[in-house]
């Protein structure tokens, strides 16, 4: 068995990385549909209870319901307030991130954790990203987002006070420099100079990826790992051309977001820095 050649501290609990042992291995998976559907997909009648109270607990807290369905045995679907997945209705930038932020936190405490994220829908059938989870021991783990925005912006969503500042020192490392930055409803949100997304020459989309890199490096030695990436925001497909329609909206300018969570129990967090630069 490929557990056979782990080192023992592979699997030591209590630890994230205990999700990856044991002798069978379950996954399900979250669903963002259209503009404002969110589904859960495959999760065992034992589990069910429990990871719909914690994704309709996070949804309840950041958004809003219309409806909740049960179209099939093992899945649960919620209707949205508005079209959270196409820029619509939402109270600041960080709100869609706080109800998958919520999401992903909630489950990992009921022993399913994010694992990857795909797109698996027909481009044109307006679908979303598509979260997989895996099943393993209850871990409440600490869960933030980076999301890259349009045309050169980071912004940081609930993240720990340690992880915004060494935040702001990796990209103040940034070869063009930093205009500056802001926090807004706990999100922090750094404006950098030149033009990222995507770059204007090579040599910008050279460095872009050399700073990603750096950011991954930097949060993994503060003991968090990225467990999705997920674009949930793209122009509808009626507004691939990007024209203004009355009524709707052209979508947000959003790049795409990444969500990362503590290899292990939730690290506490502490106050937002400060807006001195």
């Amino acid at each position: 068995m490929a557990s056979d050649i782990l080192p023992p501290s592979y699997c030591e609990p209590p630890s994230y990385l205990a999700t990856l042992c044991g002798p069978t291995a379950r996954y399900a998976c979250m669903s963002l549909s259209g503009t404002d559907k969110l589904r859960l997909i495959g999760f065992p009648e034992e589990d069910a209870t429990a990871v719909v109270e914690v994704v309709d607990a996070a949804i309840t807290a950041s958004w809003g319901v219309q409806a909740r369905t049960c179209p099939k045995k093992r899945v649960f679907e919620w209707k949205l307030k508005g079209r959270p997945w196409a820029g619509d209705g939402w109270n600041d930038e960080a709100t869609p991130l706080r109800l998958l932020i919520g999401s992903i936190r909630g489950l990992a405490a009921t022993g399913w954790h994010a694992h990857a994220a795909a797109d698996v829908a027909y481009r044109l059938s307006c679908g979303r990203d598509t979260l997989f989870l895996r099943q393993g021991p209850p871990v409440q783990r600490a869960v933030f987002a980076i999301t890259f925005r349009k045309p050169s912006i980071l912004m940081l969503v609930d993240a720990p006070h340690v992880v915004q500042n060494v935040f702001i020192t990796r990209l103040k490392a940034w070869y063009d420099g930093v205009h500056g930055w802001e926090v807004e409803n706990g999100a922090l949100k750094v404006h950098l100079k030149g033009q990222l997304w995507p770059g204007f020459t090579e040599a910008q989309t050279f460095a872009v990826r050399e700073l990603l890199c750096g950011i991954l490096g930097t949060l993994d030695e503060l003991g968090y790992e990225l467990v999705a990436s997920m674009d949930f925001t793209a122009v509808p497909a009626w507004n691939r051309l990007g024209a203004a329609q009355p009524g709707r909206s052209r979508g947000s300018t959003n790049i795409d977001s990444w969500f990362f969570a503590s290899k292990g129990p939730s690290i506490p967090s502490d106050a937002n820095p400060s807006r001195d630069q």
